[in-house]
C-alpha cells in the first residue's frame, strides 16, 4: 500500500481502533459482559433464558470464568476495567447501556416481529431520503428519472420476491456494456429496493443494465430463504434476458456483474459459493470427461457471473456476532436468529468457512473441480473507518478464500469512508463508485489503492 497524503493514508485513530475487532466483547447476560457494562457480574445471570443457545452458553460454562472475573472485580475498581479492544470515546456506549437495560425479551421481540425492520425502513423512508433531496437536489431528479425507468419484474408469490429492472435508455440490449445485479443490506432484516435506486446511475451510464433485488428479510425468511430468493431472481433473469444473464450469456465489454452491500454482501457470496458447491459435486459425478468438456466450453458457461463485487460485507458471522454484542445489539439485531443460533451454523453461514469446509470433499487428482476454476473475478471494497461492520471482515474473508486456492480475489480500502458512506457513494458520486469502474474495465486493480491482507 502508497499513499501521497497524511489524509489519504489508511493507517489513522479510527482504523487502528477497528483492526483491534471481533471478537470484542462476550454476548448479553454473561459474566464477561456484566464487566464491560460496569456492572456487578454476581447480580447478573449466567445461563438466563437462553438454556440451548450455544453462541451464549460457551461463555457461561466455560470452567473458571467467573470466579477469575469475581476476583478481578473485587480486587480492583470496576470502571478501571475496559475492555481492551474498546476506547474510551467508542461511539458504542449509547447501543452498549440499551442493551444492558431493556429487557432481553423486550429486544428479542422487536426482532423477532418485524418491528426492527419497521423501525429501520421508517427512519430511511422518512429521515434519510427526504433530507438527501433537500441537500443534493441534483439526486433528486435523478431519481425521478430513474423511478420512470422503472420496470418491476415478480419472481415468485410473496410480495418482496421483485426485481427493480433499469435499461439505459436509448441503448438497444445487443450494445448493453452488461449487467449488474445488485442485492441490498440491511441487516438481514430490513431495506427495500427503492432505497438503492440511485446506485445504478453510475452503472447506467456505462451502458449496464441494473437489477436491483427485492427479497424476503427476516422475520418472513432467514439467510437461506434469502440466498434462495437471490437464486430464484438470478434463475428469473436468465430467462427472461438469457443473452445478459445466466449460462447463455454473450459476451460483453463489461459482462455480467453480481454485487450486494453489507449483508446482501454476505447473502451474494453465499448464493456464489453455494452454486460453486453444487457445480462441482455435479461434475464430480458426472465423471471426468464431462468436467472437461465444461472446462472447454462445450456446455454452457464456466462461471455463474464475470464478476463480484462485495461492499463492507459482514462474511465471518461468528466475529461479526461477536463485533455485535460488543456494541450491545446482538439481541436486536437480526443477525443471531437469521444465521442460525449456535456457533456451527455462524460458521457454515459464512461463505469463505463454508468453501474451506467443502474442500476436503473433492477427490484428489481432479484439478478441473477446484473451486479456482469456477470462481469469478471478485473484489472486496471496505471502507477503512466502517464502525458498523469493520473493514477485517473483508481481510479476513479474503484471507480464508485464498487459502481455498482463490487467486482473482482483490481488496480495495477506502479512506474516509464509513459503513453506508460505500453505497451512498454510487448514489451521490466518489472515489468508491469510480474504483469499482476501473476495476470492471481493467484486467488489474491499481497497486496505490490495493491494500492486500496479510493477516
Amino acid at each position: 500500500m502508497s499513499t501521497t497524503k497524511d489524509e489519504d493514508s489508511l493507517l489513522t485513530k479510527k482504523s487502528f481502533q477497528l483492526s483491534l475487532s471481533p471478537p470484542r466483547c462476550a454476548p448479553f447476560d454473561t459474566a464477561h459482559r456484566s464487566v464491560m457494562t460496569f456492572r456487578n457480574p454476581a447480580s447478573m445471570p449466567y445461563i438466563g433464558d437462553h438454556h440451548l443457545d450455544q453462541a451464549h452458553s460457551d461463555y457461561n460454562l466455560h470452567s473458571g470464568i467467573r470466579e477469575r472475573l469475581m476476583h478481578l472485580v473485587y480486587n480492583a475498581d470496576l470502571h478501571d476495567i475496559p475492555h481492551p479492544h474498546l476506547a474510551v470515546d467508542s461511539p458504542d456506549g449509547t447501543t452498549r447501556f440499551l442493551g444492558s437495560v431493556l429487557p432481553l425479551e423486550w429486544q428479542n421481540k422487536l426482532r423477532d416481529s418485524g418491528g426492527f425492520r419497521r423501525i429501520c425502513d421508517e427512519l430511511v423512508q422518512n429521515f434519510a431520503i427526504p433530507l438527501g433531496a433537500i441537500t443534493k437536489p441534483r439526486a433528486a431528479r435523478t431519481f425521478l428519472q430513474l423511478t420512470h425507468q422503472v420496470k418491476k419484474m415478480r419472481y415468485g408469490q410473496h410480495p418482496s420476491q421483485f426485481i427493480d429492472l433499469l435499461f439505459p435508455e436509448g441503448v438497444a440490449e445487443d450494445d448493453l456494456a452488461g449487467m449488474l445485479i445488485f442485492v441490498h443490506g440491511g441487516a438481514w432484516g430490513s431495506g427495500k429496493t427503492w432505497f438503492y435506486r440511485l446506485t445504478a446511475a453510475p452503472f447506467l451510464k456505462q451502458n449496464v443494465a441494473v437489477a436491483i433485488v427485492g427479497y424476503r428479510v427476516y422475520p418472513e425468511g432467514d439467510v437461506n430463504v434469502q440466498v434462495r430468493d437471490t437464486e430464484l431472481a438470478y434463475q428469473k433473469l436468465s430467462k427472461e434476458y438469457p443473452r445478459l444473464c445466466g449460462p447463455f450469456r454473450t459476451p460483453r465489454p463489461i459482462g455480467l456483474i453480481l454485487m450486494g452491500h453489507s449483508s446482501g454482501a454476505h447473502v451474494t457470496l453465499l448464493f456464489l459459493i453455494e452454486r460453486i458447491k453444487r457445480t462441482i459435486m455435479m461434475l464430480e459425478h458426472a465423471g471426468e470427461r464431462t468436467a472437461e468438456q465444461h472446462l472447454n466450453g462445450s456446455t454452457p458457461a464456466v462461471k455463474l457471473v464475470d464478476h463480484f463485487v462485495g461492499l463492507s460485507g459482514p462474511y465471518d458471522i461468528s466475529h461479526h456476532f461477536d463485533y455485535e454484542a460488543a456494541r450491545g445489539v446482538e439481541e436486536l439485531s437480526p443477525l443471531k436468529a437469521a444465521c442460525g443460533h449456535t456457533r456451527e451454523q455462524f460458521r457454515l453461514n459464512s461463505p469463505a468457512w463454508r468453501l474451506k469446509d467443502f474442500l476436503p470433499s473433492i477427490p484428489p487428482g481432479r484439478h478441473e473441480l477446484l473451486p479456482d476454476t469456477y470462481f469469478p473475478r471478485t473484489l472486496l471494497v471496505h471502507g477503512i473507518e466502517d464502525d458498523v461492520v469493520p473493514f477485517t471482515s473483508t481481510s479476513e474473508a479474503a484471507r480464508v478464500l485464498r487459502s481455498c486456492g482463490i487467486t482473482s480475489i482483490e481488496e480495495h480500502y477506502a479512506t474516509k469512508i464509513g459503513h453506508q458512506d460505500v453505497v451512498v457513494e454510487f448514489m451521490l458520486g466518489g472515489k468508491v463508485p469510480i474504483a469499482v469502474m476501473e476495476w470492471l474495465q481493467k484486467a488489474s486493480f491499481p497497486q496505490s489503492s490495493l491494500m492486500r491482507s496479510k493477516l
